[in-house]
């Protein structure tokens, strides 16, 4: 007696499985698996590591102060005609303090010493170097730096950074939204099909399940290391302070609860 075949799940009902019971939907998707699985709760993956709210108007001033007179000016993350002038980053810190719009790999420590270093364009943004003074001071380090723009009605689809932040208790991501909108928000997002022959960073492709707007002025965990994407229906660029920081124990506690 043959036997009545199950029907796929659709993307509705999977959504709704993601948000009821994860560890089921996490079975049914074979994709899933590894550093792009998120961290449980869902909003441990992005939330605000402390009460902290910095002083805005001192980072548009920075901002300001910084697009006004750099000398690399806006550096243009797009790759590919289509994606031109739409994602856009200014270094403040890199790799031997050179220009960095790109994910890098590097070491975190080389000769006992932190190997990034402040560019130029960082003479230019004195409460940001105020800010992450402090965040030294703490007992963090503190690696790339850069200043992320992103221009109204558009998105920058489902990606992982893993490469760069596989080591999660030594290197996490961190924003500090400086001029944003309630209709600018990060994804998180389940995988749905992979494409291994593509030479490409990401090679998966992803629904969304799981969004959040991040407030200006705060200090933002966001785990990069699970299938994520950025998108601004707002009519004003969008523009987030990113920093790569080594996380402090208080942090990770926060972040994933117990660790050995």
């Amino acid at each position: 007696m043959w036997k009545r075949r199950r029907q796929p799940m659709s993307d509705k009902q999977f959504l709704q499985l993601c948000k009821t019971d994860f560890s089921a939907a996490l079975k049914l998707n074979k994709l899933w698996r590894g550093d792009l699985i998120p961290n449980l709760p869902i909003t441990k993956n992005i939330f605000c590591l402390n009460d902290r709210i910095y002083d805005i108007e001192k980072l548009k001033q920075d901002l300001e102060c910084v697009v006004s007179n750099t000398e690399t000016g806006w550096e243009d993350k797009g790759k590919g005609a289509e994606f031109l002038n739409i994602w856009k980053s200014i270094t403040l810190k890199g790799y031997q303090g050179k220009i960095q719009p790109f994910l890098e790999t590097h070491n975190l420590v080389e000769n006992s010493v932190n190997p990034y270093k402040y560019t130029d364009n960082m003479k230019h943004c004195n409460y940001i170097r105020e800010i992450l003074t402090e965040i030294e001071k703490n007992g963090s380090e503190v690696y790339l730096v850069r200043l992320l723009s992103l221009v109204p009605g558009k998105w920058v689809g489902f990606h992982t950074d893993n490469s760069v932040f596989k080591d999660k208790m030594n290197i996490i991501r961190c924003h500090i939204p400086i001029v944003t909108d309630p209709k600018c928000k990060m994804f998180l997002g389940y995988p749905t099909s992979y494409f291994p022959k593509l030479i490409q960073t990401n090679k998966y492709k992803a629904n969304p399940f799981f969004n959040c707007h991040l407030d200006a002025g705060r200090l933002w965990y966001t785990n990069v290391n699970c299938l994520h994407a950025v998108e601004n229906k707002s009519d004003i660029v969008r523009v987030h302070l990113v920093v790569d920081i080594k996380p402090t124990k208080e942090m990770l506690q926060n972040i994933y609860g117990k660790f050995s």
